[in-house]
């Protein structure tokens, strides 16, 4: 079996998820207030499920990148966002799109 470090796919893979960890680190909080404005609870545990993943000393891409494109598609499709939360909405939909590319 192929170590992972030797293969270019799970390495781009794994600075993927340090990457969302990045911005999770410095935008992790307003991204789950602005999950909770547009699902509630469900939007919460999305958040949590997100950093405790990310959390982990070798976060696992694929459930990292799960859960971004989970995310995303959470804020896209929310509808009736308060005027209060329109701009976070926006850039958060924005940087997460971005992440999941």
């Amino acid at each position: 079996m192929k170590d992972s470090f030797e293969d270019p796919n799970a390495e781009r893979a794994h600075i993927h998820a340090y990457q969302i960890a990045h911005f999770c680190k410095w935008h992790g909080a307003s991204l789950c207030d602005i999950l909770e404005v547009v699902a509630g609870e469900v939007g919460v545990n999305l958040c949590c499920d997100l950093l405790g993943a990310l959390s982990q000393k070798h976060p696992d891409p694929a459930l990292v990148a799960e859960l971004v494109d989970r995310a995303r598609s959470m804020l896209e499709v929310a509808q009736d966002v308060p005027e209060a939360a329109r701009d976070a909405h926006r850039w958060h939909g924005a940087r997460l799109s971005e992440l999941s590319a």
